[in-house]
C-alpha cells in the first residue's frame, strides 16, 4: 500500500496542485493615496464569457466619463494551477481610474483543462468584451493590450503571438479576435516565458514542482514529448512584427533570467522594449513584486506601466507626463 501511494505521488500531479492552491491568495496591498484615486470607475464582477470550459467568468473595470478606453486584458497567475481574478483587483481598479478599460479574466486550472483550453478561454473572453453594449461607446477595440503576472504572462505572451504571427497561429491551429492593428502592447509582470528549461532547474524540490506543473498544464507524465510542448518557448516564436513590450520581473525566487533573455530576442528583432529589473544592492525583490504597491519598486513598476500604456496608446496622457522623475 505505501508502494501503491509513494507511485501515485510520483505519477499524479495532483499532491503538488493541492499544495499550490492550498497557498490561497496573496494580500494585495496599497497605500491610502491608492485607495482613493479608484473611487471614480465603475465595476461590473462575475460577468460571464461563453466557452466550452468552466470558470468563464471576468470582471470589468470602466473609468468615469464618456469617452472610448482602451482595453487591458488581464490575465491572472498562479503557477497555471491555481490563481483568481481579484488578485488582480487593485491594479485593474488603478488602471481604470488612469482611462483604460480593464478586463480581468478567470481560466479553467489545469490539470482540469490542458493547453490550448486556456487560449481559447482568452479567446471567448475578448469576443465577449467586444459583443458588450459599453464596447460601442466605452471600450475601444482598436487600442487593445494583452497583460499577465506570473503564468498569466505566458498566456498573454502565447495569446499575442496568435494575433500577429501567421507560422505560431497556423501551426497551433489556434487564432485570435484581435489582430496587430488593434494590438498595441504587452504587459508582462514576473513571467516564465520557457516552462521546459524551468523543469530541468538543479534544485531537487523545485524540479519536482516544475515537472508537475508542466504535466497538468500539458497534460500527462510524458509532457515534454506532446504536442503543444514546442510553443512554450516565447523568444523562440518571435518576430519583428510584436507590438512594444513592457518586461519586469524581482531578483530573487523568480523568472528574470527568462524575461532577460526574451527582452534581448525582442530587442534583436526591432521591437520596442521597456524592462525593469533591480541590483542585488535594493535587496531581495520577490516573484510578483509588483503587486504589493506599499513598496518603492512596485509604485516604480506602476509608474513605467503608466509610460508605456501612453506611449503606445495614442491620445492617452499618462498622469506624469511633463513631471521629473
Amino acid at each position: 500500500m505505501g508502494i501503491a501511494a509513494a507511485g501515485a505521488v510520483l505519477l499524479s500531479p495532483w499532491p503538488a496542485v493541492w499544495l499550490l492552491r492550498r497557498g490561497g491568495e496573496e494580500t494585495v496591498e496599497a497605500p491610502e493615496t491608492y485607495r482613493q484615486q479608484i473611487q471614480k470607475i465603475r465595476q461590473q464582477t462575475d460577468l460571464c464569457y461563453p466557452s466550452a470550459y468552466r470558470k468563464n467568468r471576468y470582471d470589468l473595470y470602466l473609468p468615469e466619463g464618456n469617452q472610448k478606453a482602451p482595453l487591458i486584458l488581464w490575465i491572472h497567475g498562479g503557477a497555471f494551477v491555481a490563481g483568481d481574478k481579484s488578485g488582480v483587483n487593485t491594479w485593474a481598479s488603478l488602471l481604470a481610474s488612469e482611462g483604460y478599460a480593464v478586463a480581468a479574466m478567470n481560466y479553467e486550472w489545469a490539470p482540469e483543462a490542458v493547453w490550448p483550453a486556456q487560449l481559447l478561454q482568452i479567446r471567448d473572453c475578448l469576443d465577449a468584451v467586444k459583443a458588450l453594449p459599453e464596447a460601442e461607446d466605452r471600450i475601444d477595440m482598436d487600442r487593445v493590450f494583452l497583460a499577465g503576472d506570473s503564468a498569466g504572462a505566458h498566456m498573454a505572451a502565447q495569446a499575442a503571438l496568435l494575433c500577429f504571427q501567421e507560422d505560431f497561429a497556423e501551426r497551433t491551429g489556434l487564432s485570435m479576435p484581435v489582430k496587430k492593428p488593434a494590438l498595441k502592447g504587452l504587459l508582462l509582470y514576473c513571467g516564465p516565458y520557457e516552462i521546459e528549461p524551468f523543469a530541468m532547474v538543479e534544485n531537487r524540490a523545485l524540479r519536482f514542482f516544475a515537472n508537475k506543473i508542466g504535466q497538468s498544464y500539458m497534460g500527462g507524465i510524458r509532457w515534454r514529448k506532446k504536442r503543444g510542448t514546442e510553443f512554450l518557448d516565447i523568444a523562440r516564436w518571435m518576430t519583428g512584427d510584436c507590438p512594444p513590450v513592457y518586461l519586469t520581473d524581482g531578483n530573487s525566487g523568480s523568472f528574470e533570467r527568462q524575461g532577460k533573455r526574451l527582452g534581448g530576442r525582442l530587442r534583436e528583432l526591432g521591437v520596442p522594449v521597456m524592462e525593469r529589473y533591480f541590483e542585488e544592492t535594493e535587496g531581495s525583490i520577490p516573484h510578483e513584486y509588483q503587486m504589493q504597491l506599499t513598496r518603492p519598486q512596485a509604485v516604480t513598476c506602476y509608474q513605467d506601466t503608466l509610460r508605456f500604456l501612453s506611449t503606445y496608446s495614442p491620445g492617452q496622457k499618462w498622469q506624469g507626463e511633463g513631471e521629473e522623475e
